[in-house]
């Protein structure tokens, strides 16, 4: 199979080892970069039209990265043809090395699912990082990668779970239309484990969020949990536990993002810094928060309660500064070089 990447690329370090990926890619008349079929077949042994067959890359979160992950429908014969293409927004990754891809196989008439998991073989291991980096040496071992990866894979389907939860705020009140991403792993959150992003989901008018036909025996994580002048927070099974008929999830209790955070950014000369990126993180602050400063190098965020670790970015995209701040603070004061 030949593999082509082109534009950019990233790496970033992430749990357990690199991330990697590139995005807008172009198949210049390439195949794709995967092509997986198979037959899908209920628990008689019977092929299964009509159900939902779609392709997760380990550890990677479409919510990050705004990947749509390919899926399709088996036809009246119970296949399914997955094509992951190389002309769209696409990704590479390590994770935890040699991390395992899921297949996801969802009969919702009929409440049964079942996952199936395969690895690259080894092709991360002592991966190339650094700004030199050599691109064309590290897309030939993914594009070995791929050839490991099976092109034919058979599904029988299993009895489904479920999982349900709230989320409120501090005071037990309901949060409607919060937004929470549901996870499936492999084994329980590690340095060892794979992570998926199944899907997003939306909680009702009582704070509720639940969602069905799912492969029993994994492990479910919720994260981020997230709402709209609230902060954000996440919720995993206890260690050990796995999905077995329904689960129900603790209260994800999110905190009201009410709080001023602001202040002014400067030079190394002592002029202001209008347009550095500023990104603010904390346990329990909203995910993904961030703010160019203004023409006068002064930024202003809502944040929730308590303390907050502040980074800044001059030009170039380097990370120039790292303050430690409390939520409430709007003179705070950082110098970049």
């Amino acid at each position: 199979m030949n593999i082509h990447f082109l534009s950019k690329h990233w790496a970033i370090p992430c749990i357990g080892g690199l991330l990697a990926f590139s995005l807008n890619g172009q198949s210049m008349g390439f195949p794709p970069l995967l092509h997986l079929s198979g037959v899908v077949r209920d628990m008689s042994g019977n092929v299964a039209p009509g159900v939902l067959v779609s392709f997760h890359p380990g550890f990677i979160s479409s919510s990050m990265f705004g990947i749509k992950y390919s899926e399709t429908n088996t036809d009246a014969d119970g296949r399914y043809d997955l094509l992951i293409p190389t002309d769209s927004r696409q990704w590479i990754s390590s994770g935890p090395l040699n991390m395992t891809n899921f297949v996801l196989a969802r009969d919702f008439r009929r409440n049964l699912a079942v996952s199936a998991g395969f690895q690259f073989q080894e092709i991360f291991t002592n991966a190339p990082t650094g700004p030199a980096t050599n691109y064309a040496v590290f897309d030939e071992r993914i594009s070995g990668g791929f050839q490991t990866m099976p092109t034919n894979l058979d599904l029988n389907l299993e009895p489904a779970g479920s999982l349900s939860g709230k989320v409120q705020d501090a005071e037990g009140n309901p949060i409607t239309n919060a937004e929470v991403t549901v996870h499936l792993s492999d084994g329980y959150y590690s340095t060892s484990s794979t992570i998926v992003t199944v899907t997003p989901l939306e909680a009702n008018t009582k704070g509720i969020f639940a969602m069905n036909t799912l492969p029993q025996d994994r492990v479910y994580y919720l994260a981020p949990v997230s709402a709209a002048g609230y902060g954000a927070d996440k919720q995993r099974m206890k260690p050990r536990e796995t999905l077995h008929g329904h689960y129900v999830f603790p209260a994800v209790i999110l905190q009201r993002a009410d709080r001023l955070l602001g202040g002014q950014v400067f030079g190394p000369d002592g002029t202001p810094v209008p347009g550095a990126l500023v990104q603010f993180f904390g346990t329990g602050q909203p995910e993904w928060f961030q703010t160019n400063t203004d023409g006068n190098g002064r930024f202003l965020f809502k944040a929730c309660q308590g303390p907050v670790s502040l980074h800044v970015y001059a030009s170039g995209g380097r990370l120039s500064s790292v303050v430690k701040a409390t939520a409430g603070d709007t003179n705070i004061v950082t110098q970049v070089h």
